[in-house]
């Protein structure tokens, strides 16, 4: 199954390929905030600065990628595929990642203004993370456009 699409009479299945990529990024995005953004934020001791606030979002973000990750790990697994809420898990998929980058970006560009080279490493991880979200939101949403248009094709 080396296409994006198997088209079946008039049915598309999805190959597992694109749900394993997505899958496999949204596992990185969380490992890199848990492992390198999570306790350099917490080490944040700048005037006004909310770190443990600030490390609750970001675990509530790993928790999502975490989640989302299952999901799509479930999809690209056996009779999933064959399914049309695989389909339609690649629309949440692309929505939810988007909502996500807006969630990165925001504390990315805040702590670019912080003074320390710790903080700086956590906006630039935060920037890594917030790319990957994007390209895993675009590979989602060319994959989605890809199983409709296959889907309105003549046979």
């Amino acid at each position: 199954m080396n296409s994006i699409l198997i088209r079946d009479g008039k049915r598309v299945t999805l190959a597992p390929r694109n749900f394993w990529i997505g899958a496999t990024l949204v596992v990185a995005v969380a490992m890199i905030l848990a492992a390198g953004v999570v306790p350099l934020v917490r080490a944040d001791r700048v005037f006004h600065a909310t770190p443990q606030m600030a490390a609750l979002v970001l675990w509530i973000v790993v928790g999502f990628n975490l989640v989302l990750a299952a999901l799509l790990a479930w999809a690209a697994l056996g009779s999933a595929r064959r399914d049309p809420m695989a389909i339609n898990l690649l629309g949440w998929w692309a929505v939810l990642s988007l909502i996500l980058v807006l969630f990165l970006l925001d504390p990315a560009f805040g702590y670019v203004e912080h003074d320390n080279a710790e903080m700086k490493r956590a906006a630039t991880l935060l920037f890594l993370c917030a790319a990957i979200e994007a390209l895993g939101a675009t590979l989602a949403l060319f994959t989605l456009l890809g199983a409709k248009w296959a889907q309105l094709a003549p046979s």
